[in-house]
């Protein structure tokens, strides 16, 4: 009999033994404590898989807090399908408005929304510019939602700063798309502005910028 041959089949058995330990402990961990294996996967650099437990975890418990963490992770490494599926899920929670509430309360006067006005505008407008790339007229259909503009709405009645439609608007004409910009400043010219403050204002002010870049 060949002893090594022995030792060797006895180091394989236990070799393997372990490595099938290690995928049930996993297995497990994937499915009883989802949470954990986001701020796992997210810290050694594997964002998708850490956005997707996120996902996992918010749908075992329904705090807004893990479809927040699946959303904006998905927005940090430019997922399109992430932001798109995460980012639609979170603006249809519940809390989605009193949570903005919250964080445009703690915005300082610089930093990531500032130029793209509240957050519930940032999350809308990184929605439909992901949309954008898959499908434009969905894209700007659903930009226009956000404003409450349907397809048998004429009459805009709110219009915040760096909203999802001037984002989808000002993308466009960085991508060198003609006829998205032009379909967007067709369907803003079209509707009556039924606004007051700093809404009117801005819309003034973004009704003249595209008139007098697209004549």
């Amino acid at each position: 009999m060949d002893v090594n041959k022995i030792v060797w089949k006895d180091v394989l058995t236990a070799f393997i033994s372990a490595l099938s330990l290690i995928f049930i402990m996993l297995g497990a961990l994937c499915l009883f404590f989802p949470s954990t294996m986001m701020e796992f996967s997210y810290n050694i650099g594997c964002d998708k898989m850490s956005a997707s437990f996120a996902k996992t975890a918010y749908d075992r418990t329904n705090d807004i807090y893990y479809i927040v963490r699946a959303t904006e992770v998905s927005i940090g490494v430019d997922d399109t399908d992430g932001i798109i599926e995460y980012g639609e899920l979170l603006v249809k929670d519940d809390e989605f408005s009193q949570y903005c509430m919250q964080k445009n309360a703690n915005l300082p006067s610089y930093g990531d929304y500032q130029a793209t006005g509240k957050y519930e505008q940032y999350v809308y407008s990184k929605i439909c510019i992901s949309i954008y790339h898959k499908d434009v007229t969905r894209a700007i259909h659903r930009a226009f939602l956000t404003l409450g503009i349907e397809e048998t709405t004429t009459v805009l009645t709110v219009f915040p700063r760096q909203n999802a439609v001037m984002a989808l608007y000002v993308h466009a004409r960085l991508q060198n798309d003609t006829q998205t910009v032009s379909i967007i400043k067709g369907k803003i010219e079209e509707l009556q502005a039924n606004l007051s403050g700093d809404d009117k204002a801005y819309y003034d002010e973004m009704l003249a910028f595209m008139q007098r870049e697209n004549g």
